[in-house]
């Protein structure tokens, strides 16, 4: 109780404490925010990527319904041919929206590529990146 009395007859010993306790603590605690920082960006952008990854995951080892194959054919749109219980469907799916467009009679073979008989195919982008960071030529 008695130093309660003394700081408050002297209340120049308190702020001078206080300026002397900053200065003392001011640049650690500003090397230890910008670290706090730090931290919680790497944070962020390790989800983020982790995110991005598992997005086409799948953790269902169903084998009732399964998908096939898919593209992309807007923004936010994509053609896909799904396996539901023996049969194929070639569904178009947007945000909001499933539509079944065919029903095939006979299974698809989704392994096949058509390759047009008047010449080689140019590779795409992802080839012809691969055969640059690998020091060849396209």
């Amino acid at each position: 109780m008695a130093q309660i009395a003394n700081i408050a007859a002297d209340p120049g010993t308190v702020s001078g404490a206080v300026t002397g306790a900053a200065g003392l603590s001011g640049g650690g605690s500003v090397l230890e925010m910008i670290g706090s920082l730090m931290l919680v960006l790497v944070v962020i952008f390790a989800l983020a990527f982790v995110a991005r990854r598992l997005q086409g995951a799948h953790f269902s080892r169903s084998t009732a319904l399964r998908l096939h194959s898919g593209i992309q054919v807007g923004a936010k749109e994509r053609v896909v041919i799904v396996d539901a219980g023996g049969q194929q469907f070639l569904v178009g799916v947007a945000p909001g929206s499933v539509r079944l467009l065919h029903k095939f009679d006979a299974p698809v073979d989704t392994g096949a590529v058509d390759v047009d008989e008047s010449g080689p195919v140019e590779p795409g982008f992802a080839e012809r990146l691969r055969q640059a960071l690998g020091g060849q030529r396209a």
